[in-house]
């Protein structure tokens, strides 16, 4: 096929996506380049076939782009990262009233054969990269993000209701049962990322007032919760993603910044000894605070 040039209307719309992620979304510089990539190729593939606006592109040709990328040798990770950055372009043109349909609709990808079956180091700063445009995807992010800067369990974010987040404190707070309540210090990304989630969760009818419900506005589930950390763990070519593997690099980060042992059990909510505990917890959150904006990947240094 001849390779015709692309054009403004294909071109221009591109640019203003990305100079969106790279304001507003703030995106790492890797990230955008391999998004800016992404995205031109596309615009290539679609002017080929004589196509000068976005409007006339179909189903079939954005499909036919995605496994004509596929057959380059592209790894199940750079695929699963190309069909996330046309998602979140195609969901800019809808919002643009450019697109009117999700030309993505029904794609499926066959399963990759080079998913680890074994548990691996987690890139929490690639975990939480995610085009967060609408009420599931902004709800993921800050659930992701409140279990890897806090190291909570899936019980336990299910239970967490909006009173929760104290974003005076930058904190979270966390009621087990037969113990005291548990403060633990978050960062100011997952602020913003929890913050971002509550214009979506306002805008939705909630049966109570749970921090992270689902559409139908009742409390998500553990097993829903679940679902959503294995489904992240597929798109980045992990199999069986846990929370527990979040929670492990939690405490690993901690650990580096030499956080005692004793306050990384407590905010992972293992048995330790409670003499001194409602004394230490005011500068328990000073301490935690520090050192986490020290160690943890997606923390701002202050």
């Amino acid at each position: 096929m001849a390779s015709f040039e692309v054009g403004e209307q294909l071109s221009q719309p591109i640019e203003r996506y990305l100079q969106h992620l790279q304001s507003d979304r703030q995106l790492a510089a890797n990230t955008l380049a391999n998004y800016r990539s992404d995205l031109r190729a596309l615009g290539h593939f679609v002017a080929d076939y004589r196509i000068t606006h976005w409007r006339q592109l179909g189903a079939k040709q954005t499909q036919a782009f995605v496994s004509d990328r596929q057959l380059q040798q592209r790894s199940a990770l750079s695929t699963a990262r190309l069909v996330s950055c046309i998602k979140g372009f195609f969901s800019y043109l809808r919002r643009q009233k450019i697109l009117d349909t999700d030309l993505l609709l029904g794609l499926q990808l066959p399963a990759p054969s080079t998913i680890s079956t074994h548990p691996a180091a987690v890139d929490i700063d690639r975990l939480l990269d995610i085009a967060a445009d609408d009420f599931l995807s902004t709800r993921d992010r800050a659930l992701l993000a409140l279990i890897c800067s806090s190291g909570i369990k899936v019980a336990e974010v299910a239970a967490l209701d909006l009173f929760s987040v104290d974003f005076a404190q930058r904190a979270l707070r966390i009621e087990r049962k037969n113990h005291p309540a548990v403060i633990i210090p978050i960062s100011k990304s997952t602020l913003e990322a929890v913050k971002a989630w509550f214009t979506y969760r306002s805008a939705q009818l909630a049966m109570e007032p749970a921090l992270f419900i689902a559409k139908s506005g009742r409390r998500l589930s553990i097993r829903a919760i679940q679902q959503r950390i294995h489904a992240r763990g597929r798109q980045l070519g992990l199999a069986a993603l846990s929370a527990n593997q979040l929670r492990r690099a939690y405490s690993q980060q901690l650990i580096a910044a030499e956080v005692n042992i004793e306050t990384i059990s407590r905010h992972l909510g293992k048995t330790v000894s409670s003499s001194g505990q409602s004394n230490q917890q005011a500068s328990d959150i000073q301490q935690l605070l520090a050192s986490y904006n020290s160690a943890h990947p997606r923390a701002k240094k202050r």
